[in-house]
């Protein structure tokens, strides 16, 4: 984040903590900017991993004033088994102009197959289980539920040097109009019957710097 500060304690008996706050910059006629505020606490001891996450944002985008004031709590959890980690995440956002919440799950694993290769599951849902509205709207403009699973591998051919591939399908429920690789729900409302199911596959290598 640019324009920003950030303080970090020392790790004490697993645990660790850190603040940032990002300035807001001058905003202009057609995107005013927000500042942040990010916080987390963080336990890592053994096995177990544990993060709680907060973050609250001042200001909006795109002239859009039922944004303007957006928190947002994230928690994530993960356990190192000898056969696999495992981990779950929730997330849960609330924007000050809007009645409602969104809020959104996952599970996955992560399962060794060899010395150097590793099987990745995982299965997620997105959704405004509470109605998410402008206050005083009287449509469900924005009654939407995504739901998502992939599985992928991933393989080491050295310290530098990996090769990786993974199958993703999401379907869309409701209102919703999301795409593998989203631009502001991009598929048009026009195409909701074609946008309900997306499946995208994908291989590559990666080389990490020196």
């Amino acid at each position: 984040m640019d324009n920003a500060i950030q303080y970090r304690t020392p790790k004490f008996a697993g645990f660790e903590f850190a603040y940032q706050h990002g300035f807001r910059s001058s905003p202009t006629a057609v995107n005013r900017s927000k500042s942040f505020d990010l916080a987390m606490l963080n336990y890592d001891n053994g096995p177990l991993t544990v993060t709680y996450a907060f973050g609250r944002s001042l200001g909006t985008t795109y002239a859009d004033s039922y944004t303007g004031r957006q928190t947002e709590h994230a928690l994530g959890v993960s356990y190192k088994f000898s056969w696999a980690t495992v981990f779950a995440s929730y997330q849960l956002r609330k924007s000050a102009g809007y009645d409602g919440s969104d809020r959104a799950w996952q599970l996955g694993a992560r399962v060794p197959v060899s010395k150097s290769g590793h099987v990745h599951f995982a299965y997620g849902q997105a959704s405004n289980e509470v109605p998410f509205l402008p206050r005083g709207a009287t449509t469900e403009v924005r009654d939407w539920d995504i739901r998502s699973w992939a599985v992928g591998y991933v393989h080491n051919l050295s310290k530098r040097t990996l090769l990786y591939t993974y199958f993703k399908q999401l379907d869309n429920r409701n209102n919703a109009r999301q795409t593998i690789f989203p631009r502001r729900l991009a598929c048009p409302a026009s195409q909701r019957r074609a946008c309900k199911r997306f499946r995208y596959w994908y291989a590559a290598s990666f080389l990490m710097a020196a």
